[in-house]
């Protein structure tokens, strides 16, 4: 995937969005939606291809072009941030993902790309960089195997996605570089909106949602066939 984010042309977008609260987790808790600022289709060109925004979140749709069976990747992505998390001690990804249509997979550098993926970058404490990632596809769909990191998901019923505490891992995030979410294909559709929710004992998270995150906000893009 980081060869294909390299080759991918880019659009920018700053703005700022509110913060969200969950009433089922602890007062210092807090969910932040992440509202990408950087949004791209490739490779070029993108004919059938649509990226919206669609509440906190980004609808995605490819359409075939003609008789043609070219794969195309539609992404929105942040800029780097470089968010420090070291001091907390709850870190989550959660995704919300809905697949309404979807041709057969894409292949690529990291397997199969499917109709929606997310992915969090970040550092841990030695310095390494590392990812979290998780590709949703439906079933019967050619190409995608079920692999490591992938789910199956029902068409048209949203899901949940909730990575987990990361900050029990062997090697937790001390700092968040970016976050990616899109889909490849053929044909597909999907929505798909993230969430980053952290909170600790002693570290208000609400601090850190006023004075360390400048959200992104997503403008309409679309890719009309000639």
């Amino acid at each position: 995937m980081k060869a294909l984010r390299m080759m991918l042309p880019v659009l920018a977008a700053v703005a700022t969005a509110a913060v969200a609260y969950s009433p089922v987790m602890a007062a210092d808790e807090v969910r932040m939606p992440v509202r990408a600022d950087v949004f791209a289709c490739g490779p070029n060109p993108c004919e059938g291809g649509t990226i919206e925004m669609e509440g906190d979140g980004i609808h995605i749709a490819q359409s075939p072009v003609g008789e043609s069976e070219t794969v195309r990747s539609l992404m929105a992505a942040t800029e780097n941030w470089n968010l420090s998390v070291a001091e907390y001690g709850y870190v989550a990804l959660e995704a919300d993902v809905t697949i309404r249509d979807q041709g057969a997979c894409a292949s690529g550098p990291d397997g199969a790309l499917t109709p929606a993926w997310v992915r969090m970058v970040y550092s841990d404490s030695n310095g390494q960089v590392r990812e979290v990632y998780r590709g949703f596809y439906l079933p019967g769909s050619r190409g995608c195997d079920g692999g490591e990191n992938q789910e199956r998901v029902k068409r048209g019923k949203p899901t949940h996605y909730v990575s987990g505490n990361l900050m029990t891992l062997e090697s937790p995030p001390t700092a968040i570089h970016y976050f990616e979410f899109g889909g490849a294909g053929v044909t597909f559709d999907a929505s798909i909106a993230l969430t980053l929710c952290v909170g600790s004992g002693e570290v208000m998270a609400k601090e850190l949602a006023s004075s360390q995150i400048s959200w992104g906000r997503l403008k309409s893009l679309s890719f009309d066939s000639d």
